[in-house]
């Protein structure tokens, strides 16, 4: 990919076969990927309302896993699609809120 204004595009342009015309749309919002671990109460319907919080506040879940800590309780990674950081801090905010939810963080990967 080259700018209009770039050096190489003038020897591209004597190559016309090698090339192909982008365009970017700048209206679409891109998307970003990040993963959120929680820890909750497992329980019936705790499921539903955590996929709810996610899209209700414009995030789309790709996939999760779920790890069972014991009978009671279990572990949740949400890969999900969103817009900007503000858009994660609001759905970590409002999973923090839910009396199900004991812990909720973005993943850090090292």
């Amino acid at each position: 990919m080259h700018r209009k204004n770039c050096a190489n595009l003038e020897e591209l342009e004597k190559s016309p076969e090698r090339m192909v015309v982008m365009n970017w749309d700048l209206e679409q919002k891109m998307m970003f990927q990040t993963t959120i671990q929680m820890d909750v109460i497992n329980k019936q319907g705790v499921l539903a309302k955590l996929a709810s919080v996610v899209a209700d506040n414009h995030g789309n879940i790709e996939r999760f896993e779920q790890v069972d800590r014991d009978g009671n309780y279990s572990g949740l990674e949400f890969h999900l699609s969103i817009t900007d950081t503000d858009t994660l801090n609001n759905i970590l905010y409002k999973l923090r809120q839910l009396p199900e939810v004991l812990k909720a963080n973005r993943k850090e990967f090292k």
